[in-house]
C-alpha cells in the first residue's frame, strides 16, 4: 500500500512540476476514494481553471494589440499621405491632421483604459493576498469587465483604414 501511494504522489509531483514549466493542459487520472484521489481532483480542477484563464489572457492581449493597431494604422497612413504628396492641398493637410490629432487622442485613451485595467487587477491582487481568497470566477469576471472597454465602436476616421 504504501508503495501504490508513493507512486501516486509522485505523480501528482511530476504533473505539478510540469503545471510550474508552463505546461497547463496536465491533468491526472483519478483513481480511489481517498486523500490523494481528492487531491488529484483538485489539481485537475485547478489546471482547468489555469487554462482557461491563460486562454482569456492570450486572447485579451490580442484584442489590445488589435485596439492599438488600428489607430497606428490610420496614422501612419494619413502621415505618409502628407509626407509623399508634396502638392496635396492645405485644406486636406489640416483634415488629415485633425483625424491624426484623433486617432492619437483614441490610443490615449487605450492605454488609459489598460493602465486602468493593471491598476484594478493590482488592488484585487492585494485584497486577495491581505484579506481573503477570490474564486478564480474573480479573474473571468475582470476580464469580461475588460473585454467591455474595447466593445465599443471606435470614433470614425476620415480615412477608411
Amino acid at each position: 500500500i504504501a508503495n501504490l501511494m508513493t507512486r501516486r504522489i509522485i505523480k501528482i509531483t511530476e504533473k505539478i512540476t510540469l503545471m510550474s514549466d508552463g505546461v497547463l493542459d496536465e491533468t491526472l487520472e483519478i483513481s480511489g476514494n481517498d486523500e490523494i484521489a481528492k487531491m488529484a481532483e483538485a489539481f485537475n480542477v485547478m489546471a482547468e481553471k489555469l487554462a482557461s484563464i491563460e486562454n482569456q489572457r492570450i486572447q485579451f492581449v490580442s484584442d489590445a494589440s488589435h485596439e492599438l493597431k488600428t489607430p497606428l494604422s490610420s496614422i501612419k497612413l494619413m502621415s505618409d499621405s502628407i509626407l509623399q504628396n508634396p502638392d496635396i492641398p492645405k485644406e486636406q493637410i489640416h483634415e488629415f491632421l485633425c483625424d491624426i490629432n484623433n486617432e492619437a487622442d483614441r490610443l490615449n485613451r487605450i492605454v488609459n483604459k489598460l493602465l486602468n485595467i493593471t491598476k484594478i487587477d493590482t488592488q484585487l491582487e492585494k485584497v486577495e493576498s491581505n484579506s481573503f481568497s477570490f474564486n478564480s470566477g474573480c479573474s473571468i469576471k475582470l476580464y469580461l469587465i475588460s473585454s467591455k472597454l474595447f466593445s465599443s465602436s471606435p470614433p470614425k476616421s476620415n480615412i477608411d483604414t
